[in-house]
């Protein structure tokens, strides 16, 4: 494989064919970068599946498992190849959203037996949540949904103070593993999501503009 112009940053590169596991790898690249025989390695395939609750533990239905990062080897090393599957991204490849059943039960698929994962998991009415350190092929992975704090705010132009919609606003969680949660803006520049209390910081990208600075923001 090869991809011939890869914008510099941290590029994730995964792989899927019937009969095994994901594969994958994460290329820092930078300008004029070289990197070639990086090889992705493809596993027998294995699940992690478990039940999603709310704080009453009554099963949360429809809550969907957004991304899942996964980790060959010791997770606090940071050599360790490591890859994630934005599920959500990948809908208009044939692939479908893991998603809890009326009770909350879910099961992901298809992945590395043996590697670790971190699961982030979304719904409308609850914060989003994120489990670390799952095995693969756990039968028992629990996850505590929270309402969280209702955040809300408007995206501008800086200039001519005009709405911008369809706007991604990113909010990153400033403690570790500083995973990011993502809303858009409507027709009227304005946008809502739910977080769980904290420190982030929030930028917001369009194809005209950018965020001029990364405010932060204490969630309470």
């Amino acid at each position: 494989y090869q991809f011939p112009a890869v914008m510099p940053g941290m590029t994730n590169i995964f792989a899927y064919t019937e009969g095994f596991a994901f594969g994958g790898l994460s290329v820092r690249a930078n300008a004029g970068d070289l990197h070639e025989d990086k090889f992705i390695l493809l596993k027998e395939p294995a699940s992690i599946s478990g039940r999603v609750a709310d704080g009453k533990k009554k099963g949360v239905a429809r809550t969907q498992i957004s991304r899942i990062l996964l980790v060959d080897g010791d997770v606090t090393d940071p050599a360790s190849r490591k890859f994630s599957i934005p599920f959500t991204k990948i809908v208009r490849f044939g692939f479908q959203v893991p998603t809890s059943d009326s009770k909350g039960n879910y099961s992901i698929h298809w992945l590395p037996a043996g590697e670790t994962g971190f699961i982030k998991a979304n719904h409308t009415k609850y914060a989003q949540h994120v489990i670390s350190g799952i095995k693969v092929g756990a039968k028992d992975a629990k996850m505590t949904l929270s309402p969280g704090v209702l955040v809300s705010g408007s995206v501008y132009s800086r200039n001519d103070r005009i709405p911008i919609p369809n706007a991604p606003i990113i909010f990153t969680n400033r403690l570790p593993p500083r995973d990011t949660t993502i809303a858009r803006t409507g027709a009227d520049g304005t946008y809502f999501l739910r977080l769980t209390p904290g420190a982030y910081t929030y930028e917001t990208l369009s194809a005209n503009y950018a965020s001029v600075t990364k405010p932060q923001v204490i969630v309470s």
